[in-house]
C-alpha cells in the first residue's frame, strides 16, 4: 500500500532535512515523499536536489500552508495520504503500523492516532505540554465544531485517497483548514477511527504569538459551527467558546512573559497533560 507524504515548507531547510531523513528511516517499502516549498531562499531547493529521485518536489511562491498541501494532494499517487509539518518527529514503525491497521479495517476512511504535543520556546527548546490520550469523542463532528474533548493533531492522521474523491481538498478560507476538513468528512458520513498508538511528536508554534492564534481559532469555531454545526453547536460557541477562548489567552498576555510561561507549565502539570508516556522517544531541539 503506497503512502504519499506531503510536506509544506518555506525557509526551514535544517528542519526539512531532519524530517525527510525520518521518513527514509521508516524503511517502509512504498512511500512517496512530496515537498511543496513556498519559494525558499535558504538553500531548501539545493537540499531537495540532493535527494534525486527519492522524492518529488515543487518550489514556487504560494499563499500559505494549505495552498501547499492542496498542491501536494493533487500530485499524490498513493493509496494513503499523510501530511507532515517540517518540524515533526516520527515514531519508528509509524507508517507500517498505519498501513497494517487500515488494511485490517477497510471500512475506515480516516485514521487518527495519538500524538505528543510540544511548544517550541523562544530559545528553541521543546516543552512537552499535552500527552492526554485522544478517544473516539475527540473525532466527532461535535468536537471538531465546538470542542469538549481533547483535540487531535492532524499530523498524526492517515487517510485514504477516496476521501479526496468524496470531499475534495482543504478549504483555504479557514485559518485552521485541517479542522474544517475533518469536520467536513464527519458531516459527510465518512468513517473516522482512532488508534491508541503514538505516531508523531508535533511541535506547535513558538510561545510568542500563541495567544493571537488561539483567539483567531475561537472565531474559526464560529465559522465551523455555521458551516457544519447545529443550532446547539452555534449556541455553545457563542455563549461559551468565544468568551472563554478570548479572555483566557488575553489573561496570559497581561502577565510578564516569564510568569505567563510558569503559569502555563503549572497548569499543564496540574492537569496531567505533561506526563511522560513510556513510548516517548528522545526529541532533539
Amino acid at each position: 500500500m503506497r503512502i504519499s507524504v506531503i510536506i509544506p515548507t518555506k525557509n526551514r531547510a535544517q528542519h526539512l532535512r531532519r524530517v525527510i531523513q525520518q521518513i527514509l528511516d521508516q524503511k517502509y517499502g512504498d512511500v512517496e515523499i512530496i515537498v511543496c516549498d513556498g519559494g525558499s531562499e535558504d538553500g531548501t531547493v539545493e537540499l531537495l536536489k540532493t535527494y534525486g529521485s527519492a522524492l518529488r518536489w515543487i518550489s514556487e511562491r504560494d499563499s500559505g500552508e494549505y495552498f501547499a498541501r492542496n498542491k501536494g494532494l493533487r500530485m499524490a499517487t498513493g493509496d494513503l495520504i499523510k501530511y507532515m509539518s517540517d518540524d515533526d518527529v516520527m515514531e519508528p514503525g509509524a507508517f507500517a503500523y498505519a498501513a497494517s491497521w487500515l488494511i485490517e479495517h477497510p471500512e475506515t476512511d480516516i485514521l487518527f492516532n495519538q500524538t505528543l504535543w510540544f511548544y517550541e520556546e523562544q530559545d528553541g527548546s521543546l516543552t512537552l505540554y499535552d500527552s492526554r490520550p485522544r478517544t473516539a469523542r475527540s473525532i466527532t463532528l461535535k468536537n471538531f465544531v465546538c470542542g469538549g474533548a481533547p483535540y487531535v493533531a492532524s499530523e498524526g492522521v492517515f487517510f485514504r485517497r477516496r476521501v479526496i474523491d468524496a470531499i475534495g481538498v482543504f478549504d483555504t478560507n479557514f485559518l485552521f483548514a485541517d479542522s474544517e476538513y475533518w469536520a467536513r468528512a464527519a458531516a459527510k458520513g465518512l468513517t473516522l477511527s482512532i488508534s491508541d498508538r503514538f505516531v508523531v511528536h508535533h511541535c506547535k508554534s513558538r510561545v510568542s504569538g500563541v495567544e493571537r492564534r488561539r483567539i483567531t481559532g475561537v472565531w474559526e469555531k464560529w465559522k465551523l459551527a455555521r458551516k457544519h454545526g447545529t443550532l446547539w453547536n452555534l449556541a455553545a460557541v457563542v455563549l461559551w467558546k468565544i468568551p472563554t477562548g478570548t479572555l483566557i489567552p488575553l489573561s496570559y498576555r497581561w502577565l510578564p512573559q516569564r510568569s505567563s510561561l510558569k503559569l502555563r507549565k503549572w497548569i499543564w502539570q496540574r492537569r496531567g497533560w505533561a506526563r511522560q508516556p513510556q513510548c516517548q522517544q528522545q526529541v532533539d531541539s
